[in-house]
């Protein structure tokens, strides 16, 4: 009986929460119209005011089933989608300091099982990494820190998108003294006994080294698989190519072989420089990875050895990317340490531009590709004149194959907000339209992401962009390969 009522109860509950955002959208189509018509400046204010108003009753529905459906056990951002390169990156930015301070060099090492898109809590992951490689990073001096991260299928139906996201911490040399390091200071910590609980509740675990030849953290959290393939190569001609590492560290030549096999590349690894050199001079390689230890002595003693290859140096910080890559001679492109799947692949694709002729015309093709990919079954809502611009950028969308809706009045915006994923303002129809539309984003699509065509010849327009915070601009006329970029970029953020 207790059952039959709760079911009853949340029935009621539901019903009448989307009765009253019913009601609120429909106040705000109203709003619109009216705010179209022509009234005196206090009637307006008066109207902004009851929009205002309208749009925060739809902001507590919405917290109202937020938290609903918490306390129904509903776990919503276990649906949530993130990017596993953007929690690397930004925990890599989180303790850059503190590994300067204690002299620690960051090592990631990504399975090629993990693909740069899971659904599951990002932002608990994200913190619980930051956390824990502080803590870590404090206890050592002068070592390599090692994150390895892999995901396990477990004990799930084949057919089933259930997998396992780990995650193993460990120094490239440690020792009992190490893991007794780590139970005195990192475990008695408050931050580590709240993740554990919060870990915890997503059914994960954290396992600590009992012996040193184990990972000193090791933890585990159920994910799902969002997509199968992420990072494609332009073409398949490249999966012949012959890689040659020669990077001083052994426990970074190792991730960056592993991480490259991703591409199925035919990938030898230098022990040294002698050993480096009795490889060139018997085979014929498309791209050497060497870091900066070996670069001088690579550069004059080798220089007819490599006439033909790409050189790829690696660099600790991207200020000392540029300025490499113009004084040394020869240096075809960089990849910044910690590197990630990410970074790997867009030194490749930085490499392929150089490699072919038509390299605009296949790199916009490989982005709409990808776009194309990421953004299937996505709707793209643009709002403007129908113009040059409006046709350039539907005509891109549709040869991705991306759904467009495209509008020239404010007025349909609302009831279109909840059936698309990214808003394009384009040149409004008048300046009083764009004005409003400005307003209307501002206020009711927080939770979308927006971008706006920046013309070359409206200075007003520019400055309203500047005011009302819409930082994702493209610019005018529209180039392809920037816009698919841009798209591609958002549609990798851990907020979409």
């Amino acid at each position: 009986m207790k059952k039959e009522n709760d079911k009853s109860m949340n029935k009621f509950q539901e019903r009448h929460l989307n009765e009253i955002e019913q009601i609120a959208s429909k106040l705000s189509n109203l709003t619109l119209i009216l705010g179209q018509t022509e009234i005196n400046l206090k009637q307006r204010d008066y109207l902004n005011s009851c929009h205002k108003l309208n749009n925060r009753l739809i902001e507590l529905v919405k917290e109202l089933k937020d938290e609903r459906s918490r306390l129904l056990g509903i776990k919503q951002r276990a649906r949530d989608t993130f990017d596993i390169n953007t929690i690397l990156e930004d925990n890599n930015y989180s303790v850059q300091n503190y590994l300067k301070e204690q002299d620690i060099k960051l090592v990631y090492s990504v399975d090629t099982s993990v693909p740069a898109k899971l659904r599951g809590d990002g932002s608990i992951i994200s913190a619980m990494l930051v956390t824990f490689l502080k803590g870590l990073i404090y206890l050592e001096k002068k070592k390599v820190l090692i994150v390895k991260v892999f995901l396990i299928q477990g004990a799930f139906e084949p057919q089933s998108e259930d997998r396992v996201l780990q995650f193993r911490l460990f120094y490239n040399k440690q020792d009992t003294k190490t893991i007794q390091l780590v139970k005195d200071n990192l475990i008695s910590s408050y931050l580590y006994k709240l993740f554990e609980k919060k870990i915890k509740s997503l059914d994960g675990s954290i396992k600590i080294a009992d012996i040193e030849t184990e990972p000193l953290i090791s933890v585990s959290i159920p994910v799902q698989m969002h997509e199968r393939r992420s990072y494609r190569l332009p073409s398949k001609d490249w999966m012949n190519k012959k890689i040659l590492i020669l990077i001083s560290d052994d426990t970074v030549s190792n991730a960056l072989k592993d991480m490259l096999k991703y591409f199925h590349f035919d990938i030898t690894k230098a022990s040294s420089i002698e050993d480096a050199q009795n490889l060139l001079y018997s085979n014929r390689y498309d791209m050497i990875f060497i870091d900066e230890i070996d670069i001088d002595s690579f550069q004059k003693d080798f220089k007819n050895l490599y006439r033909n290859a790409y050189i790829i140096l690696l660099t600790e910080d991207k200020k000392s990317q540029r300025d490499k890559g113009d004084v040394i001679e020869n240096i075809s492109s960089t990849l910044t340490t910690p590197f990630t799947q990410q970074l790997i692949f867009n030194t490749l694709l930085d490499i392929y531009s150089k490699d072919t002729q038509e390299t605009k015309e296949e790199i916009v093709e490989v982005l709409k590709e990808n776009a194309s990919f990421l953004l299937q079954g996505k709707n793209i809502l643009y709002i403007g004149k129908e113009d040059l611009d409006q046709a350039v950028v539907k005509q891109l969308l549709d040869s991705a194959k991306i759904n467009t809706i495209s509008i020239e009045s404010s007025s349909e915006v609302v009831s279109l907000i909840p059936k698309v994923e990214i808003i394009i303002i384009g040149r409004p129809v008048s300046r009083r339209e764009g004005d409003i539309l400005l307003n209307l984003c501002s206020m009711i699509c927080s939770k979308k992401i927006v971008l706006a065509l920046l013309p070359i010849d409206n200075e007003y327009w520019t400055e309203s962009l500047k005011e009302y915070n819409i930082k994702n601009l493209i610019n005018t006329p529209i180039d392809p390969e920037n816009f698919y970029r841009m798209i591609l970029d958002i549609s990798l953020r851990e907020d979409f």
